[in-house]
């Protein structure tokens, strides 16, 4: 079987971890691919593999167009779920709400173009029933996953490592381990403004620092918040899940939530919400939190920081639940679903 992926080269670059990190083991289970976005080359496969559907984003009306089996992962639905409370300002809103009615009248008819529809937890599965018009008997969970072997045991080649641009911004800043660490796209149900005034709320003489990795600094100087806007290595970012005394990652809705998973196959500490994806991805290997709480989300900050002993049963348990996710099995899970498609 021949699988045709439909992965852009500007697609977010969580989705091409996803794909990546499947196709590495489509040879072993005699699967034959091609990722391309040529309408020509996509005829020629047996099954096509949508991976980029996020924020209830339905097909394009080429892929939907084209007489093959179709196969789709939706990861969230993330605008539809929060409504006007994802965006600010009349007019941001006026359009999501407008983006919103478009996206369910296209799923409407556009699901029954798809043979199966993919989702990356429990949740998500739950949230795009209730937000979209896809029947529940469309929905496969099949979750992300982490290469445990390269955020457990990646080998560094310090002359390499150190004169990177990350380990020049980290010495300008002065930051040393351990350090609070965030990681996102900076939308707004990531928390970060939250997580800022959290920090704000610790003691000002003992706290560690906060490192945040979004794409743009946009937030007033607060004393020990640190931001790094540059693109990150997969070297950079395992160094810096090790190197972070906790990962703080209270998004208000999650599809999936990535991040939890690495810095756990890192030995990182994870503070995370206590709803969503977070909770389900996490389990009982992290510190769960009011994600509308600064308070909570504080308390959970002191704590980290002044229980060693807490922060190495969070270790631990991280550590095995990052190994319950893993590539390999979503690729086997994968190739069900595209036999299933194909048979239908």
């Amino acid at each position: 079987m021949k699988v045709g992926i439909a992965l852009p080269k500007n697609a977010p670059e969580s989705f091409k971890v996803c794909v990546e990190s499947v196709v590495k083991y489509f040879p072993r289970l005699a699967l034959d691919y091609c990722i391309t976005t040529d309408p020509g080359l996509l005829q020629s496969v047996d099954v096509i593999w949508d991976p980029c559907s996020g924020g209830g984003k339905p097909p394009s009306s080429l892929i939907l167009s084209l007489e093959k089996p179709l196969v789709v992962t939706l990861h969230g639905v993330a605008p539809l779920a929060l409504s006007t409370a994802y965006c600010n300002g009349l007019w941001a809103k006026f359009s999501l709400l407008k983006n919103n009615f478009i996206k369910r009248r296209i799923w409407k008819d556009a699901h029954e173009c798809c043979a199966v529809i993919v989702t990356v937890s429990e949740f998500s599965k739950r949230s795009i029933v209730q937000h979209l018009p896809i029947p529940e008997d469309k929905l496969v969970v099949i979750p992300n996953a982490v290469d445990y072997s390269k955020f457990h045991d990646s080998k560094f080649h310090d002359s390499k490592f150190h004169d990177s641009k990350l380990t020049e911004k980290l010495s300008e800043l002065e930051l040393n381990s351990p350090y609070f660490f965030h990681i996102s796209n900076d939308q707004k149900r990531k928390n970060v403004d939250k997580i800022i005034s959290a920090y704000s709320e610790l003691d000002c003489h003992s706290k560690w620092p906060l490192l945040i990795k979004i794409p743009s600094a946009r937030y007033d100087a607060v004393d020990g918040v640190h931001f790094y806007t540059q693109r990150l290595d997969h070297q950079e970012l395992v160094y810096l899940y090790r190197q972070a005394g906790a990962l703080v990652f209270p998004s208000i809705y999650e599809g999936f939530g990535l991040p939890i998973l690495e810095a756990m196959a890192a030995g990182c500490p994870v503070i995370t919400a206590n709803t969503t994806a977070c909770a389900e991805v996490s389990g009982n290997a992290a510190l769960l939190v009011d994600p509308n709480s600064i308070s909570d989300l504080a308390n959970a900050m002191q704590l980290v920081q002044s229980d060693e002993s807490l922060c190495n049963e969070l270790v631990r348990k991280g550590w095995q639940r990052a190994k319950e996710y893993n590539w390999e099995d979503a690729a086997q899970q994968y190739m069900k679903v595209f036999e299933l498609a194909r048979e239908r």
